[in-house]
């Protein structure tokens, strides 16, 4: 199915062709009920009378329908139009990591920030067992300018440099910006409160990670509170962080490295070692930060720690 300018799709007007590929053609269209412009990828109809080819789509469609992540793909609805399907997406306005490459070498930063991005997507799908065998291409890629405007002005990446190396008062400052782009941006909450944490301000600290788990309810931020109560001297509260944590492990994973570092602000060395011992026997994609969260200082020195980190392969 071919479509033009001004032809439709139940409520959607097609504005212009974006691309085609194997799985189908993808178009910029205008959702007339939302006033709002969205992407339509369109099955063909030679190709949706493929049992298979049907069947691959519509898993895309459920399996993408059921994420909410920002380095995700949004869906928003599913159609049929005289017998060809359709998914209908958010609209990203930016050009593929393909085009970006073949402008020239990407800096460093800009690489890992990427990478960071790309692996955060697919741990979220892997969270809800999405799997797939397919690989990551460049122009499978988006690197959307909107969201890099609004998330990443500042750089996720660039601020927990400024924490990991100490500059606590940068850090809030670039949050705060963050913040000011992007009020429903949970991560510039929590390390506004991972900032303010640590310059002993931590009613704000508390302030600003309750207001992160209010839009995104993960036990990274509950790790991320529970160790602000501890270090403001509320191990109670610590201790239901930590009750909590127990909970919600017994519904899904929980990262055992968070729980150790609830430990570590109570100053519990022997239960912050036997969690990392467990993060590092599961393999637990967090415990690389075990070298250099500031959390973890206490147990700098200690015998079983670098003995940890000697098997980690983590220099000293």
């Amino acid at each position: 199915m071919s479509l033009g300018p001004g032809d439709r799709l139940g409520a959607y007007q097609i504005l212009a062709p974006i691309g085609a590929g194997a799985m189908g053609e993808v178009y910029s269209a205008c959702d007339d009920r939302l006033q709002r412009d969205v992407a339509i990828k369109v099955l063909p109809p030679s190709l949706s009378a493929d049992p298979d080819r049907l069947r691959r789509f519509e898993q895309e469609a459920q399996a993408a329908g059921r994420l909410n992540h920002p380095n995700i793909l949004a869906i928003y609805d599913i159609g049929t139009h005289e017998g060809a399907p359709f998914i209908v997406s958010e609209l990203l306005e930016g050009e593929t990591l393909q085009s970006r490459r073949a402008a020239g070498r990407l800096p460093a930063p800009t690489t890992i920030d990427f990478s960071m991005q790309l692996a955060l997507g697919l741990a979220a799908a892997h969270d809800k067992g999405i799997t797939h065998d397919l690989q990551v291409v460049p122009e499978a890629a988006a690197a959307d300018r909107t969201r890099a405007e609004r998330r990443h002005r500042g750089g996720r990446l660039g601020r927990w440099v400024y924490y990991l190396a100490g500059q606590y008062d940068r850090i809030i400052e670039v949050c705060r910006k963050a913040v000011d782009l992007d009020p429903n941006y949970w991560p510039a909450h929590a390390e506004l409160g991972l900032g303010y944490e640590k310059v002993g301000r931590f009613a704000d600290a508390v302030a600003s990670l309750q207001r992160a788990r209010q839009l995104d309810n993960s036990p990274t931020i509950l790790e991320m509170l529970g160790g602000a109560y501890a270090a403001w001297g509320k191990k109670e509260e610590a201790r239901k962080v930590l009750a909590e944590l127990a909970e919600q492990a017994a519904q899904h994973y929980v990262c055992p490295y968070e729980v150790a570092t609830v430990h570590a602000g109570l100053g519990d060395r022997k239960a912050t070692l036997e969690w990392l011992e467990k993060g590092y026997q599961e393999r637990a994609d967090c415990m690389p930060w075990v070298r250099s969260d500031p959390k973890l200082n206490s147990l700098r020195g200690d015998p079983q720690f670098e003995d940890l980190l000697r098997r980690m392969g983590l220099p000293r």
